[in-house]
């Protein structure tokens, strides 16, 4: 038990280990001293990674505080959700469309950003990659959350502007594929009534609300 005492620098990756290690020394048949101590450790294990999980969520709350969105969107599906997610997070940040010409100026100016796109055939938007790569420097210390919606499949819709950011010197803290009603209302398949695209407007409301909490 000592190898996984709190003292000996227990983390997420070997909390698993941990357990499965107390679980083998409880079913040892050891005296009831040696199981008391197994008990305690493990305790002492939970209390470390339930503080962990408490600093975490103060560092993420301290960088979204003053966190801005911006989005590129055709129809509305990723303005949406991006001002959404703001929305639910109680935040009153900017929110802007790549095509805006004050876009860069806000990215420039905040730390933490909601970044939000469609995904076109499991891959970024034409614009979207040239606006990324364009304004390569802009990204450096920056700490985004993407946001990708999709009408059908996502593919590695999310993981495409992530691996762009990250190359430029940014943090991603997380990603989202949501599901919005298709941009393409001309082909029968995609075509959808009213009420089954405010259903998945809904679905999509909370998914973002579930990803807040």
């Amino acid at each position: 038990h000592t190898l996984y005492a709190p003292n000996a620098g227990i983390n997420y990756s070997n909390w698993a280990a941990a357990k499965t290690r107390i679980s083998i020394v409880r079913n040892a048949n050891l005296t009831a001293t040696g199981v008391s101590v197994a008990v305690f450790d493990i305790t002492l294990c939970e209390s470390f990674l339930n503080y962990n999980i408490r600093l975490k969520n103060m560092y993420v709350r301290d960088i979204i505080r003053n966190m801005i969105s911006v989005y590129f969107s055709g129809t509305g599906n990723s303005k949406h959700c991006a001002e959404y997610l703001l929305q639910r997070l109680d935040l009153n940040g900017t929110s802007c469309s790549i095509e805006d010409e004050n876009a860069v100026c806000n990215i420039k100016n905040n730390d933490a950003i909601v970044f939000a796109y469609p995904v076109y055939y499991s891959d970024l938007p034409k614009i979207v990659g040239n606006f990324i790569v364009e304004n390569s420097e802009i990204w450096k210390n920056k700490k985004i959350f993407i946001v990708a919606t999709m009408g059908l499949f996502s593919g590695d819709g999310a993981g495409c502007a992530a691996r762009l950011f990250k190359k430029y010197g940014a943090e991603v803290l997380g990603g989202l594929h949501i599901k919005m009603p298709d941009c393409i209302g001309d082909v029968k398949i995609l075509k959808k009534s009213l009420q089954k695209n405010c259903k998945t407007v809904k679905k999509a409301n909370e998914k973002i609300d579930k990803a807040v909490k």
